[in-house]
């Protein structure tokens, strides 16, 4: 009988204290040790994310969950950098509420921890106003998965010469699981929302990206693709009031190959760009387009081409397949409507389609036209 009460106020103690903590443990077959922790409005001891990280540290092997149950702001939740290989295998942060910077950035992961999740929980998580990029995610191991699950950017600028919202420079995976948007985002150089930094073994996942009046004072207002050699392939964003010099929408910078491909159809407005007004790609091996189907486009303007492609790599292509472009209202200053290229070896335009459009191409050594 005295057993029994013993470990009855065992139980009750333990419930309280986990209870003031919002710490919670599980144990999976492996041994391996799991956090969750909650950070809510009454929370004691773990009030921040990065307090919720150095408990996972100590605590924790397997998944270290985070759950951010309230708005929060200010020390603890911005400018955290994690630079040294963390004890445990997998950290998910998961925000329930708006994460409002106001200086700085948020988090920065370089070759931490190779399984990294930022998702919305049931709503879109929403991380705004910060003033330099505001995620950045590096990643050097081939196996790693990088997971934006329903995330928002919102606000952010940057004025000191990189992306605008985000960065992600991986070997590994990048996962988009529901909806990834930025709005209103702007670089004073290049990528005005996110920048993807590609490899041989470089993998992306997910459905089209949305951009709202993203700026990039430089090339790519929506966003960039950086490669590295290997093939990349890749939906097309979907943007809306983008701006760049280069590349209104999406700037891809080779070497590599990439393979872009619509969304059924592809209605993107009000965007602009000296050249390129939708896509500016140059060195590249190989660029593929297919399922392009663009239709009313409004205020497109430029001087070369909705689509611009210029490479000097050896044998390089450009493909286009299954396309449409019509019901543009473009306003072309100089050469090219709908498609613009220029010392590309092998050009194939293949079953496109181009209404109240022109197209002007500037011819490489060999030049494929099938209709």
């Amino acid at each position: 009988a005295v057993e029994q009460k013993v470990v009855v106020l065992l139980v009750l103690f333990v419930h309280i204290f986990l209870a003031q903590t919002t710490t919670y443990y599980e144990y999976g077959d492996d041994d391996d040790d799991d956090a969750m922790i909650q950070i809510e409005d009454n929370c004691s001891d773990i009030c921040t994310i990065e307090e919720a990280i150095n408990y996972c540290k100590s605590n924790c092997t397997g998944r270290c969950s985070i759950s951010v149950k309230k708005p929060i702001s200010g020390f603890g939740n911005m400018n955290i950098t994690l630079d040294q290989p963390l004890p445990f295998a997998e950290l998910i942060i998961i925000l329930e509420y708006p994460l409002d910077i106001g200086e700085g950035y948020f988090i920065r992961v370089y070759d931490a921890i190779s399984m990294f999740e930022i998702s919305g929980g049931g709503l879109n998580a929403k991380i705004t106003n910060a003033t330099e990029t505001a995620f950045e995610f590096v990643s050097s191991n081939v196996s790693s998965v990088v997971t934006l699950s329903r995330v928002t950017f919102e606000n952010c600028t940057n004025a000191i010469g990189a992306a605008g919202a985000a960065v992600i420079d991986t070997r590994g995976s990048i996962v988009a699981d529901g909806s990834l948007s930025f709005y209103s985002t702007s670089s004073s150089s290049d990528c005005g929302g996110v920048l993807f930094i590609i490899y041989e073994t470089t993998t992306y996942v997910g459905p089209p990206i949305y951009f709202i009046s993203t700026s990039a004072i430089g090339k790519g207002g929506a966003m960039c693709l950086r490669g590295n050699g290997g093939l990349f392939r890749f939906p097309f964003p979907s943007s809306t009031g983008s701006l760049a010099e280069l590349g209104g929408t999406l700037y891809i910078q080779g070497p590599g190959n990439f393979e872009i491909y619509g969304d059924s159809v592809i209605s993107t407005s009000q965007v602009s760009s000296s050249n390129g007004t939708l896509l500016f790609a140059e060195e590249f091996d190989s660029l593929y387009l297919s399922n392009f189907k663009f239709n009313t486009l409004e205020s497109i303007e430029g001087e070369f081409g909705t689509v611009y492609a210029v490479s000097s790599r050896e044998n390089s292509v450009f493909q286009i397949t299954d396309s449409e472009f019509h019901g543009m209202n473009t306003a072309m200053t100089g050469s090219g409507g709908a498609l613009y290229m220029k010392d590309v070896d092998h050009v194939v335009v293949a079953i496109a389609r181009s209404r109240s459009t022109n197209v002007f191409l500037e011819l490489g050594e060999q030049f494929y036209l099938m209709v």
